[in-house]
């Protein structure tokens, strides 16, 4: 017995697959989650060749097939979470070197059924509902070694899916030479998705397990170990209720035991007010109990915000912060001087509108912003002003590094000899130019 028994009839080119994964979950669960990975691709590629709404765009990377408005308009929400974990998970495995447990791996078997039974669901050409089916991790089996399969296997297996994800854009940018059989082909597929909408879906996709299971890999992805002790769950003290307790959804920790940061999953039913209401009371806890106050992430799995919300307002971010990077954040917190009085070096600027355009600059930092623009005209001293800005937010500890861009190579290299003439003391890297980590 297996979980993906139900394939067996409608899709048959996905069986093979799915079994294999299961059957890997428990003896190589790295293996498994790049083979879940390669199962998933092959389903999104399957429905840009199939179903007539979606285009193959020239990316053909799954995160940029998967990111396609009109496929996330088909797919919904709920699926789109579960295929964004399986890629990552799949990244993870593949490219990674820390050690994947069992249990990611189930993780990854049972995000492979929800996304499968979808399918199922979804694209079928029985006028019937489909009935709800149940993921039963016992169905797993127990692994034989003759099944595992090497990184380098799982390697080839992505090249395989790209050079065939290249094939399908060939396809369809010859979309006027296909035959009328393709094109009625890709009506019925479409009048298949379309009929099922006649049926709720009543399937419990489990949104919380993957929520969970995202933030985990967001936070493996930065570093952090979401199963180490203290992490998950942490109970906190003082907070308004009747037991007076709280439950963190996860605490990250400094090297001294001091909290660095809370996360508070947020579910995608709950208002962003109300996390970040409870968010702010688990920090005012943890707080008076370190006398440190931590930064504040919410995350529903999909999206990260972070609110150091003694500085600044709540803002979307790509990722959970790294260890380093908070423990940068908390001694800028700690150290930095005003930028208001801030000394300027008028051997790098001595004009008079040079000097009041930093210090606007500063004065609005200051004031909790955290963006400032500059517009000059040609021949004012823009990299000039660009690098005694610098300099000060270098010097008061508003800053750790500082990237300039330029839109030409030309203007890159002369800007870097503006810096190295003007901070010598200040170490310079011409990213177009050297490989220097």
């Amino acid at each position: 017995m297996s979980n993906f028994d139900f394939l067996h009839i409608d899709w048959p080119e996905f069986i093979d697959d799915a079994k294999a994964l299961e059957k890997l979950v428990r003896f190589d669960p790295r293996s498994a989650c790049g083979r879940a990975r390669h199962l998933i691709e092959r389903v999104v590629l399957w429905m840009y060749e199939n179903d007539a709404d979606l285009e193959l765009p020239f990316d053909t990377s799954l995160y940029n097939i998967t990111n396609e408005i009109e496929f996330k308009k088909i797919i919904g929400y709920t699926v789109y979470e579960k295929i964004n974990a399986i890629r990552k998970l799949g990244n993870l495995a593949l490219h990674g070197n820390k050690r994947i447990s069992e249990d990611i791996a189930v993780d990854a078997c049972r995000e492979s059924f929800h996304v499968m039974y979808w399918l199922w669901r979804t694209y079928t050409s029985d006028d019937t509902s489909k009935p709800s089916l149940v993921f039963d991790a016992e169905k797993i089996p127990d692994a034989t070694p003759d099944q595992i399969i090497t990184r380098d296997e799982l390697i080839a297996l992505e090249q395989q899916m790209e050079e065939r994800a290249a094939e399908l854009r060939r396809l369809q940018q010859s979309l006027e030479e296909k035959d009328k059989v393709l094109e009625q082909r890709n009506r019925e597929i479409r009048q298949m998705r379309l009929q099922t909408r006649k049926f709720a879906d009543t399937h419990d996709y489990n949104e919380a397990q993957t929520r969970e299971l995202l933030i985990d890999v967001m936070l493996r992805e930065s570093g952090w170990d979401p199963v180490e002790k203290n992490v998950r769950e942490f109970e906190v003290g003082g907070m308004p209720n009747s037991s007076g307790k709280g439950y963190v959804d996860y605490v990250l920790w400094d090297d001294n035991g001091k909290p660095l940061a809370v996360i508070e999953a947020k579910r995608t039913t709950r208002s962003y007010d109300q996390g970040k209401h409870q968010a702010k009371l688990y920090a005012d806890c943890l707080e008076n109990s370190f006398g440190i106050r931590p930064v504040i992430f919410l995350s529903n799995g999909y999206e990260i915000w972070i609110w150091d919300d003694e500085v600044y307002p709540p803002r979307k971010i790509l990722g959970f912060y790294t260890k380093d990077s908070l423990q940068t954040l908390f001694f800028q917190r700690r150290e930095r001087e005003s930028l208001n009085l801030a000394e300027i070096n008028e051997e790098i600027t001595g004009r008079y509108y040079q000097i009041a355009a930093i210090r606007r600059v500063g004065e609005r930092f200051q004031a909790g912003h955290r963006r400032a623009l500059l517009v000059m005209a040609t021949g004012t001293g823009k990299t000039r002003t660009a690098i005694s800005i610098t300099d000060m937010m270098l010097k008061k500890k508003w800053a750790k590094r500082v990237l300039f861009l330029a839109d030409r190579n030309a203007l890159v290299r002369q800007a870097y000899k503006n810096y190295a003439t003007h901070l010598p003391d200040v170490p310079i890297v011409n990213l177009g130019e050297e490989k220097n980590d």
